[in-house]
């Protein structure tokens, strides 16, 4: 699945404005992130494209800081972490690191680019199923 986030992000990567997670603290991060999230769209320099995905994927992050990332054909394992100093949400696999670029009790969006300098407009979303 994270081949697939990493493809479709990278289909465009001008200037991307950092949108951090601020003012949150690690227990408003958990209560807010740790459910399941399914695919809802990718969104490029600000507009929402609905892809039709076979195999749509799905996060599902636990408070001990790891997470599954599940589409119908395998099951990864993998870490969330906070950085506080950077106010950054870090999602890593064996294969690569991707980043939370917004939380919300209903939504969240993840990108390749940390928005610490690296360059990216592009985000796939994800809405919360339980």
């Amino acid at each position: 699945m994270f081949k697939f986030i990493t493809i479709v992000i990278f289909i465009i990567s001008p200037a991307y404005s950092n949108a951090q997670i601020n003012n949150l603290s690690m227990d408003s991060i958990k209560n807010l992130l740790c459910h399941k999230w399914e695919f809802r769209a990718v969104i490029i320099a600000g507009q929402e494209m609905l892809v039709n995905i076979e195999d749509a994927p799905f996060y599902q992050f636990f408070s001990d800081n790891t997470l599954e990332s599940v589409s119908k054909k395998k099951t990864e394992k993998g870490n969330w972490s906070f950085d506080s100093t950077k106010k950054q949400i870090s999602v890593k696999t064996e294969k690569e690191i991707v980043y939370i670029k917004k939380l919300t009790a209903e939504e969240l969006f993840i990108s390749t680019a940390d928005g610490l300098g690296a360059s990216n407009n592009a985000e796939v979303a994800f809405k919360k199923v339980e």
